[in-house]
């Protein structure tokens, strides 16, 4: 009787042993099938930025890493260092990592006083200069002091705003043929320069909607066409004038005689 009481015991002990390394082998069986492993990368939204550049800067994981230690926010961090980026964001979606971007938009260059070229973009930020394929065809920012990365000089702000405004205005032909926005100090004026260098006094963005109208106006004007032509300046300050500075004056009213 007592052997049999010692074999009981042994044989409950066995079985219940038994069931508990069953029960850990089938929970880590059930976690593995379970769990998620990464298949493929997506990266969405750059147009001037490389896949490859945006790759090697956020460290992307390895094909057959497990989904659930993909640091999405350690990516998304080491993307918005790129200096074209505006913003990011990371998702994962089954066995897919996801990461769509949205890029600074560069409007226009920018020639500091000290020679320096950089790039302002569409929210006013400076970019370093960088080449891209096919180069942007833009138009140039001239006679500014150095800025800063961040825009701050009142001057910078006025141009990039004379830059939105003319990009903005109408079907975009007079932003397409202009090719510089230079500043005068000596008239504190901002001159605008087409890529048939044209050059149009453009003073700067108050009631600017109304002076590229008028500007159009100008040059739609089969009597003053030909005038228009032979002028080295046209002088848009004016309300109700635009003027023609060459040998000879020569005014066209459109509204009242009020400066603008």
């Amino acid at each position: 009787m007592r052997f049999l009481r010692i074999l009981l015991r042994v044989l409950i002990v066995v079985v219940v042993l038994s069931t508990i390394v069953y029960g850990i082998y089938f929970y880590n069986t059930e976690i593995h099938k379970q769990e998620e492993f990464l298949q493929r990368t997506i990266i969405q939204g750059n147009t001037l930025l490389s896949t490859e550049e945006i790759s090697e800067i956020a460290s992307i994981p390895l094909k057959g890493t497990p989904m659930s230690s993909i640091d999405k926010r350690g990516i998304e961090n080491r993307i918005k260092t790129l200096d074209y980026i505006d913003s990011v964001s990371v998702e994962t979606d089954e066995q897919i990592l996801r990461i769509i971007v949205k890029e600074e938009q560069p409007i226009s260059y920018i020639v500091t006083n000290d020679g320096s070229i950089s790039y302002v973009s569409l929210k006013s930020k400076i970019l370093p200069l960088r080449q891209f394929y096919p180069s942007l065809d833009l138009p140039i920012i001239q006679g500014i002091k150095s800025p800063s990365d961040t825009v701050s000089s009142p001057l910078l702000k006025e141009a990039i705003s004379l830059v939105n405004g003319i990009r903005n205005y109408g079907d975009n032909y007079i932003y397409t043929i202009t090719s510089e926005i230079v500043f005068k100090p000596e008239i504190r004026a901002f001159l605008i320069v087409t890529s048939e260098k044209q050059e149009i006094l453009i003073g700067n963005s108050n009631n600017l909607d109304n002076k590229l109208q008028k500007l159009l106006y100008f040059w739609n004007a089969d009597k003053i066409s030909t005038a228009a032509t032979r002028s080295k300046t046209i002088d848009l300050r004016w309300n109700g004038q635009v003027i023609l500075k060459s040998k000879k004056a020569i005014q066209v009213d459109t509204e009242t005689q009020k400066t603008a």
